[in-house]
């Protein structure tokens, strides 16, 4: 009798790596990188933005509230920041889930600014909300794909992605305040819940005003009378005016907002990136009014969440996704900021099963290109004085000093000194970034499904890996140049 040749069974191990499903492995290295990130940085805008949150429970508890920015202009507990320069919505939030360590600084004398622990409870408030916005990125992928699959690989992109780790896990800022209730605000009118809509958008835009961008052109998208759309903008502008309201002639409140970041923010918007007889353009500008000219002419009404509503909610998290990109295209943008496409874009990429290789592929390298540009051009990133103070330098047991740290002082400056290329590869990742996304765009675009002959519906799973791994080998590198900083300062 003839012995039947052995066969190795490699047909299951495929089967797993192409299949759409996400681990709980891969959940568990996204949660890891996050976590390393998080531990080995300690930004000086996180330590703002938790002492002025305490500050809010000071002034409300000392009689008057409407002091708050002349007493965070006193800097009592030593900000990093002399000017309170947001508004009180960009705080609150922070405010209530910081109470405990307010007790622990108002009663007890721990100053927040010089513990690491304490530090690190006001940012994990920022990653509950990551967490949180996952969830609902599920829910929204599924309303636009219909597919279990794909809305969880569009959760694990955002969940694990480059640019919410620096927002969140590294500088610890408060644009995931903003992009939860947004996302919410547009589920919500995917359900045909208008109360809740604007209810989510007017927070939002209390929060930080950017919403109002992407806001505009939902209700274009969603409502063609010019009229009601002014309306409603208003409407969704009104948690921003109360604010105000609130504040006029409160001590230092105007000076806080003309010397804070938002002022800046908003002056810088629109710069003249272009030459004409006419004088200098905005790019961004032209870009607003094509995507408003596209909302206002794509075949849609108030009747259309009823008649199509799959199709209507792929053009909403589309135009969201065209308004964010543009701004930081074609705007300056502080390297966090970059975090407000996620997690619209992901949703838009994983509604073309058909590009699924080479969405993925784009990704990859638009991120690494982008942050690698970001890292290149000087920003505060991947420098070991944002590892000092932190978890992990805590438990190293010293801080280094930046100042004599010479080429060990970031990244950035490690490799200038070390390879001469570096310098001269900025504009190749510029022209990466732009190309990538400009790609990402243009082919899943939901007018048009696009299909490559070769490859196209290929899940290259080690590409999903790499999209949740791109920030570990700066972040390690970084963490590497603070072991070996010529001078270390000791607690």
């Amino acid at each position: 009798m003839k012995k039947p040749k052995f066969k190795p069974n490699n047909a299951i191990t495929d089967k797993q790596y192409r299949t759409d499903k996400i681990y709980i492995s891969e959940w568990v290295l996204a949660a890891t990188v996050g976590l390393l990130v998080f531990v080995s940085s300690q930004y000086i805008d996180l330590r703002s933005l938790t002492v002025w949150s305490t500050n809010v429970w000071d002034v409300l508890f000392g009689g008057n509230f409407r002091d708050l920015y002349l007493y965070s202009y006193q800097n009592i507990h030593n900000a990093a920041h002399q000017y309170l320069g947001s508004e009180l919505m960009s705080l609150l939030p922070l405010s209530i889930w910081n109470i405990p360590i307010w007790i622990a600084q108002h009663f007890f004398h721990h100053e927040i600014y010089d513990s690491a622990i304490m530090l690190g409870y006001s940012k994990m408030f920022f990653v509950v909300l990551s967490v949180l916005m996952v969830l609902v990125t599920k829910k929204l992928a599924f309303f636009v794909t219909q597919d279990h699959d794909k809305s969880m690989i569009a959760a694990f992109l955002s969940g694990s992605s480059v640019f919410l780790f620096i927002s969140v896990c590294f500088a610890g800022q408060n644009d995931i305040v903003m992009i939860l209730p947004s996302l919410l605000a547009i589920y919500a009118l995917l359900r045909n819940k208008y109360r809740a809509f604007f209810g989510w958008s007017i927070l939002t835009i209390s929060i930080k005003p950017f919403f109002i961008l992407p806001f505009v052109a939902i209700l274009i998208l969603h409502e063609k009378n010019i009229l009601k759309i002014l309306i409603k903008l208003v409407i969704g502008a009104s948690g921003l005016l109360v604010q105000k309201l609130l504040f006029m002639g409160a001590p230092m409140y105007t000076e806080s907002m003309e010397n804070g970041p938002s002022k800046r923010m908003l002056e810088e918007m629109f710069p003249g990136n272009f030459s004409t007889a006419f004088g200098d353009i905005s790019i961004f500008a032209v870009a607003l009014v094509l995507i408003y000219l596209y909302s206002y002419t794509r075949p849609f009404n108030m009747e259309s969440l009823e008649k199509d509503p799959v199709t209507f909610a792929k053009y909403v998290v589309y135009i969201v996704t065209l308004t964010y990109t543009s701004y930081v295209m074609f705007s300056p943008f502080s390297y966090y900021r970059i975090a407000v496409i996620v997690p619209f874009i992901y949703i838009v990429m994983v509604q073309n099963s058909k590009m699924y290789f080479y969405n993925l592929l784009f990704d990859v390298v638009f991120s690494f290109s982008l942050v690698s540009k970001i890292m290149l051009r000087n920003s505060n990133i991947f420098k070991i004085r944002y590892v000092n103070d932190s978890i992990l330098a805590r438990s190293f047991g010293y801080n280094a000093n930046p100042d004599t740290a010479g080429f060990f002082e970031g990244v950035d400056s490690y490799l200038y000194v070390t390879n001469d290329l570096i310098e001269h590869l900025q504009s190749m990742f510029t022209g990466l970034t732009i190309v990538c996304v400009g790609l990402l765009l243009f082919f899943n675009r939901p007018d048009k499904e696009t299909e490559f002959k070769v490859s196209g519906e290929r899940n290259c799973r080690v590409l999903l890996w790499a999209h949740a791994l791109i920030i570990a080998p700066f972040i390690l590198m970084t963490i590497w140049l603070f072991a070996n900083a010529p001078e270390k300062i000791f607690f």
